[in-house]
């Protein structure tokens, strides 16, 4: 349950950012105590704060801890509850800025305020910079290391984002290890040049990824799945959802890649409207080396999305609830210039899975024996229906793969009496 300041200060109610800004000064000296509170020490560390430094901090640290609560719940930030954070940032930052350095974390709300309005709002080199002033003081905060990933990953950062993702395998919880782990594996090609590519759609027309250097007016968002891998109900929510938020916005297009073999081109184009999937869809055609999934993405996963900047540089791999999707969408349509790859940088190249076909294990002697002798049995009774060339194949079987049976013998006695009588 949220107690009364909680819930003054939700950044989902309309006066939210309002009621953070006039946080009167109750409470005051018992924060000066706790922003000054040294052990063995009953004087501050510095000169005194004004008024106006303690409601300012205030006013920030509530406003950061309701953000901290919606990025640590992987929720993503609202724009509109961002932009309003910039006012008060605009209000009340100087005065943070001004609180000395002797009062340890003193500004840490400031920058957080910064960096989590930026990200909301598509300004991913700025969100990346107050990270990094975070990072700064608080090196091992896995919550600033979070909001770093999430700004590089904006902006098609590999470097910055491999960079967090090493320090959150090196002190994260066992378990989110494993997945930072694989999200590496996901983010492998970010920053990646996506190449020029073309598809054939769904209505019989063509769609064009035209240029290495990208659309400068698009932000493109590729969705791949497959009928055959049954997409569950949650994840084609998910994608709806992303489709509906940007749909409207201008520089945002959405286009589906469906991995099903061509002969399913008649179920696909039913899945797609009945399950409202109302944005272009390219068909493959293919199960194997695919050319937009495979050989230029890379996709091993489902569901997968990535999503690629107006400068053709590839921003977001991942699934389509990951927060981080919506950081890159906004980045790109806020015109956020990626991230280039450093020169040298070598990315994986694909691989076609190698298909390994095991082979069958000899059956024993015992199960030989009854296999042949049910074929004998069934061939037999086919030679009583005049089914002939049916039971010619049934015996010649018995013939070849169960050479050692008791069944042989006989299979090729009745080869021998059909070859004299009807060839």
């Amino acid at each position: 349950m949220m107690t009364r300041a909680a819930k003054q200060t939700s950044v989902g109610g309309p006066d939210a950012i309002r009621c953070a800004g006039q946080r009167s000064l109750r409470g005051g000296a018992a924060l000066l105590l706790a922003l000054g509170a040294v052990a063995g020490a009953d004087e501050p560390p510095g000169p005194p704060l004004t008024a106006r430094q303690v409601q300012a901090r205030k006013a920030l640290v509530a406003v950061a801890n309701q953000f901290s609560v919606i990025v640590g719940r992987l929720n993503v930030l609202p724009e509109e509850a961002c932009s309003k954070v910039d006012k008060l940032i605009a209000a009340f930052g100087e005065h943070v800025l001004s609180i000395p350095d002797a009062y340890k974390d003193a500004h840490v709300p400031y920058w957080r305020c910064k960096a989590f309005a930026a990200l909301g709002q598509g300004r991913a080199a700025e969100a990346a910079e107050a990270a990094g002033e975070l990072l700064r003081r608080r090196p091992l905060s896995l919550l600033d290391v979070n909001v770093a990933l999430l700004a590089a990953v904006a902006r098609g950062d590999r470097a910055g984002a491999f960079a967090a993702l090493t320090t959150l395998e090196k002190h994260d919880r066992p378990g989110n290890r494993r997945y930072h782990a694989f999200r590496r594996r996901q983010l492998a090609l970010l920053g990646m040049t996506v190449p020029p590519f073309k598809g054939k759609l769904a209505d019989g027309s063509t769609f064009a990824f035209t240029s290495s250097a990208g659309d400068p007016d698009k932000t493109f968002v590729f969705d791949f799945w497959a009928v055959r891998l049954d997409p569950p109900e949650k994840v084609l929510d998910a994608v709806r959802r992303l489709y509906a938020r940007y749909q409207d916005r201008r520089g945002f297009a959405m286009v589906g890649v469906n991995r099903d073999v061509a002969a399913s081109a008649t179920k696909v184009r039913a899945f797609i409207d009945a399950h409202e999937l109302r944005w272009p869809q390219v068909l493959e055609g293919k199960l194997h080396e695919c050319p937009i999934s495979h050989r230029i993405f890379q996709v091993d996963t489902y569901p997968h999305v990535v999503v690629v900047g107006p400068e053709g540089r590839l921003r977001f791999a991942g699934t389509p609830d990951d927060p981080a999707v919506h950081y890159a969408i906004r980045a790109g349509l806020a015109g956020e210039p990626g991230v280039a790859l450093p020169p040298g940088t070598t990315l994986p190249v694909y691989k076609p899975p190698e298909i390994v076909v095991e082979p069958e294990p000899e059956p024993s002697p015992a199960d030989a024996a009854r296999e042949a002798q049910r074929l004998l049995t069934r061939a037999r009774v086919m030679l009583r229906l005049k089914q002939t060339s049916e039971a010619r194949a049934l015996l010649k079987r018995i013939v070849a793969d169960y050479p050692r049976t008791e069944a042989a013998p006989a299979a090729a006695r009745l080869l021998q009496s059909l070859g004299a009588e009807f060839e």
